[in-house]
């Protein structure tokens, strides 16, 4: 998209944002409500889509004064497929990364334990001779 006239600035802009669903407004805020200085770089709305559907997304910008460039309207389709399931995107635990590594080192340690007592257990050769 291109102001091919050369006359929008997003200073002379009354901005909006508006989220849609099936024709329902859900979410309009000012589309640079968070910058003293607006420009098309610093832009910026954060909003969480409730569920899986279609929603439409319409930038409104409309002149402050009038003439100052034409009014126009962005539509854009967004289709929302995943969820924020928790399990999801949380990351597992320490324990549960490790545990593997901590099972492995654990029957490692009760070999060598069984095989260390097994030794000291056996007469040794010189002993056995002595008898």
């Amino acid at each position: 998209m291109k102001d091919t006239a050369g006359k929008f600035t997003p200073a002379a802009c009354d901005c909006t944002f508006v989220v849609l669903e099936s024709g329902k407004q859900l979410f309009s805020q000012p589309l640079f409500q968070n910058s003293d200085k607006p420009s098309l770089s610093n832009a910026s709305v954060f909003y969480t889509f409730p569920t899986r559907d279609v929603y439409q997304v319409r930038i409104i910008g409309k002149p402050l004064t009038p003439n100052a460039f034409q009014q126009f309207t962005l539509i854009w389709d967004v289709r929302v497929d995943r969820t924020n399931d928790v399990n999801a995107t949380s990351s597992p635990s320490w324990f549960r990364v490790h545990l593997p590594l901590i099972l492995g080192i654990g029957i490692i340690f009760v070999f060598f334990t069984i095989l260390v007592v097994s030794d000291f257990r056996k007469p040794k050769q010189s002993e056995q001779k002595k008898r």
